[in-house]
This record gives structure tokens, sequence and C-alpha cells, in this order.
């Protein structure tokens, strides 16, 4: 992942060798060994910085102050997506389920297939205008209420249930999904395939 800060700051998640910050050509390497394959980052609004590693968990630097968030289920140490709700909420994309960060206790609250997921491998998510949250997996995409979930798969007209990333567009109000075989949006719950020359049967991993 790639992340520019409101300072100017670039953030840029490795495959092995951790966290680097880039300012005015100079690279900065800002995690230890402990974290050496990130695969996410987020600054939030508190300006605190929490850190997803590919199976060492999820780290916080919270104005110097270290701590990390190790599940004992490991498949929940791989996160994967991190991102902050409009109404403050930390949440987690892992590969052992859906975590929302508690406040108060200083811990995550998990969801996972039993509350409604189509699978506990989670890849990506994002926020709609609304607040709710669209949810990227290895078995189709979830979209979150807060009340309940509602699954789309491959019956519902997705390409591939394997999703690699989601980006949610407010200014067009559509969910953009790359998968396997290209792109496709999904808007008013009716998901379709644009026609972009080069994109069909790519795999898409990121979109910004």
């Amino acid at each position: 992942q790639v992340l520019k800060d409101s300072e100017g700051n670039t953030w840029l998640g490795s495959d092995g060798h951790g966290l680097f910050k880039y300012f005015v050509k100079d690279f900065n390497r800002c995690s230890s060994d402990k974290m050496k394959g990130v695969m996410s980052f987020l600054i939030d609004d508190k300006g605190r910085q929490w850190i997803g590693t590919m199976s060492r968990g999820l780290w916080r630097s919270d104005h110097g102050q270290m701590k990390s968030f190790v599940q004992e289920e490991g498949y929940k140490n791989s996160i994967r997506s991190i991102r902050q709700g409009k109404n403050g909420v930390i949440w987690i994309a892992t590969g052992g389920g859906l975590g929302r960060y508690h406040e108060a206790t200083d811990s995550f609250v998990w969801f996972n297939r039993e509350d409604g997921l189509p699978t506990n491998s989670i890849m990506a998510i994002d926020f709609d205008e609304t607040g709710n949250l669209w949810i990227g997996t290895t078995n189709g995409i979830a979209y979150y209420n807060g009340k309940s979930f509602h699954n789309y798969y491959v019956e519902d007209g997705l390409l591939s249930n394997m999703i690699w990333h989601l980006h949610y567009s407010k200014k067009y109000k559509t969910l953009f999904v790359g998968h396997d075989f290209g792109m496709q949006t999904l808007r008013n719950g009716k998901i379709e395939t644009p026609a972009i020359r080069g994109l069909t049967n790519s795999n898409i991993i990121s979109i910004q």
C-alpha cells in the first residue's frame, strides 16, 4: 500500500522490508523487524498510525507509543486492509474475519461467516457515503448496514467470487470491484461490466 498524509509524507508498505516514509528525496524505514511485511497502513483522525502486517498482526503507533494486536487465531494476524468510518471507528480486513475496534476496551470485536459474511477471508473494505461498509472477500462481496450482511456472488452477476480489491466512489455512488477477470461495478444492487479495452480477464489487485 502507498499512502500520502497531510504533511506531504508518502508511506510505503513493503513485502519483507517493513514500512518506509518518503519526503523530498529521503527514505526512512519506520518499522522494526517484527513488522517486515506491511500490507496496509492508516493514519486515523487522532494522528495514530495503524500498521497491518502479512502475518504478525496489527500494530499501532500512538505518538511514539507502540502496541501490537496479535490474535491467537493465526489467520487474523494477516491484516489486508484498514479503514476508518465516518463515526471514527477503525475496521480491519483479515484472513480470519472482519474486525471492528472498540475504543473503550482497546480491543477488537470480530465478525465471521456465522454472522453472515460469505467467508472469513476478507481482502478489502471501503465505506459508502452513508457510512455502511462494503467488504470484498475470497467468496464474493458483502454489504454491512450496521445490523446485517447482504452478499453478492457469481449467481448475482459477478464474473468471479475471488475479490482482490474494491473502491467505493462517493462521487458516482458506485462500487468498483477488482477480481480475477477484470473490473466490475455495483450500483443500486446491479452489477455491470464496463467495456474497458485491455482489462478483460486481467487480475485487478488495486483500485484508487
